[in-house]
Parts: structure tokens; sequence; C-alpha cells
């Protein structure tokens, strides 16, 4: 006899193939790569030796389902040094476009905040912006700094 492949056996060949992709694919789907983020505004005021920056992100869900995801922000000095770091949790509504604004308040301890960063990781997607200067005047609300 010869040593052949029968149809039934690559029929369940083919279809543990295919179980396997759309498994594979199923999973793929609940990675929080699914989510994008992208900051939209930094403004930052000094008001004596206290720094506020206040970042607009931009963060769109494209699934069909609600996601929860870890969020961290941090803002870093042009040194290196870690000026302030907030962690919470974010919803998203399916297919949502949400726009997030976080307010960090840190001493300035007489020091520069131009050159500073920010630094904000949504799941597994990060974003950065580079604060150039901050003055002195009130910032914008969210209404305004979320605008599309």
């Amino acid at each position: 006899m010869g040593t052949g492949l029968s149809r039934r056996g690559f029929l369940d060949g083919l279809a543990s193939v295919l179980l396997a992709a759309v498994g594979a694919r199923a999973l793929a789907g609940c990675s929080s790569s699914d989510v994008s983020v992208r900051i939209r505004r930094v403004d930052g005021t000094v008001q004596g030796g206290t720094a506020v920056v206040r970042a607009s992100v931009v963060v769109t869900n494209h699934t069909n389902e609600a996601r929860t995801l870890p969020m961290r922000l941090t803002l870093t000095s042009s040194s290196g040094e870690v000026l302030g770091t907030i962690e919470e949790t974010v919803n998203i509504a399916p297919a949502e476009l949400l726009c997030h604004c976080i307010n960090v308040t840190v001493p300035t301890g007489g020091g520069s905040m131009g050159g500073s960063t920010l630094n904000i990781v949504f799941g597994e997607e990060t974003a950065s912006a580079s604060i150039q200067a901050l003055g002195s005047a009130a910032l914008p609300d969210c209404s305004y700094t979320c605008n599309y």
C-alpha cells in the first residue's frame, strides 16, 4: 500500500488549520493595538513655583467592543528627571474617538520646563510631545483643546 493522504485526513487537517487561523485572528482582535493614541495639543503654564501641563489626547478604539485600558502619563525634564506621573484606567466605548484631557501639576523647582517631554502610554500604544516653553497665561479649557 502507498502512503497517500486520504481525503478525510486532508479535510480534517484543513479544518484544523482554518480553525487555528480564525482563533488567531480573534485573539489578535483583542490586543490593545486596536487602539491608537495621539497627543493633540499640549499647553502649559507656570504660576509661582508650580507648573501645570495640560495634554489633550485623542484615543481611538478601532474595535466594536468597549475597552478598558491602563493609561500612564509621565512628564520628564530635559535632563531626564521624572517631574510627575499619573496612572489611571480609561474606559473607551466601541468605535469611539475620545479626547481625554489630562492635567499634571508639578513644582518647577526654579528650573526651566523648556525641553521637557510628555510621554503617554495607553495599553501598548505610546505617544510623546516635547514642551518647548511654558508661559504664565491661564490654560485654555479642555473643550478648546479637544476641538478636532
